[in-house]
Parts: structure tokens; sequence; C-alpha cells
């Protein structure tokens, strides 16, 4: 019987951290969330918590969380990605990291059916990478929007 693949929102805060707030703090806000989920926390999807998940199926997507908070908030600091549609393909290099990650892993633990677990949860990741790239677009928009403003008293 073949595990489900959940589609969860971890990813999408993940790099939401790391593109908001660059690498630093995402690669570090992304191991305090690894740490709270091994000593059991209910973090991870299902609510479940504990070391035995950086064995499961799903530990090269936590490997892939790390990566990707290093990778896509390092290009959310260069001003290229700072445009619209670099930024918009800065989420989708970094669901693509977790996603590889995720695939090695289920690879090298021998899963036959890692390419069906992968392909279940693309389109969640497709979505995702869509959605937080309005989310920060619209964020950009609103913390920019009253700068250009003129005070009253001017």
């Amino acid at each position: 019987m073949r595990e489900e693949m959940p589609v969860t929102l971890q990813s999408l805060v993940i790099l939401f951290v790391a593109i908001a707030f660059g690498w630093r703090i995402g690669v570090t806000a992304t191991f305090i969330y690894l740490i709270a989920g091994g000593l059991g926390l209910p973090v991870f999807a299902g609510y479940k918590g504990g070391w035995q998940a950086f064995g499961s199926i799903y530990a090269g997507f936590f490997f892939g969380f790390i990566a990707a908070s290093l990778i896509s908030g390092y290009l959310t600091e260069l001003g290229a990605f700072r445009k619209t549609i670099p930024s918009i393909l800065n989420w989708f290099i970094g669901h693509f990291i977790i996603i590889l990650f995720g695939a090695i892993w289920m690879i090298r633990l021998g899963l036959p059916d890692w390419q069906a677990n992968i392909a279940n949860i693309l389109p969640g990741a497709i979505i995702k990478s869509v959605l937080g790239a309005l989310i920060i677009d619209l964020i950009k928009r609103f913390m920019t929007r009253g700068a250009r403003k003129k005070a009253f008293v001017d």
C-alpha cells in the first residue's frame, strides 16, 4: 500500500520567510522549525513530530527546505530577483529544489512509486508558487504605496 503525500503549506511558509527576509533569516527559521519538529512539537504534516520524521519518506523534503531557503533567500537579495518576473521564478526555483531533494530521498529509499508521489504534489507546488509570488508582490505594493504619497503638511 502506497503512502499518500500530503499537500501542506510548509513549503509556502518556508519560502515566504526566505524570500521576504533573505537567506540568513530564512535558513535560521527553517532550522528552528525542523529542530522544533524533531523535538516532538506537532509541526509536521498530520500534526506529527519527532526525530523519526527524519528517517521517513518526507526527510528529503526537510533537507530541501534548508537548501531552498538558502538559494531562494540568496536570490531575493540580488537586485535582479526583486523584479516581478524573476521574483515569480524564484518561487518556482525554491519549490523545484524542495521537490528535487524529496525525489532523490525517495529514490534513495528505493520507493517504487516515487514518481506518483512527486506527480501528486506538483499541482500544489505550482499553486503555492503563484500564490506566494502574488502575496509578496501585494505586500511590496502595499509597503511602497504610502512612501510615494506626500505627507499632508508638505
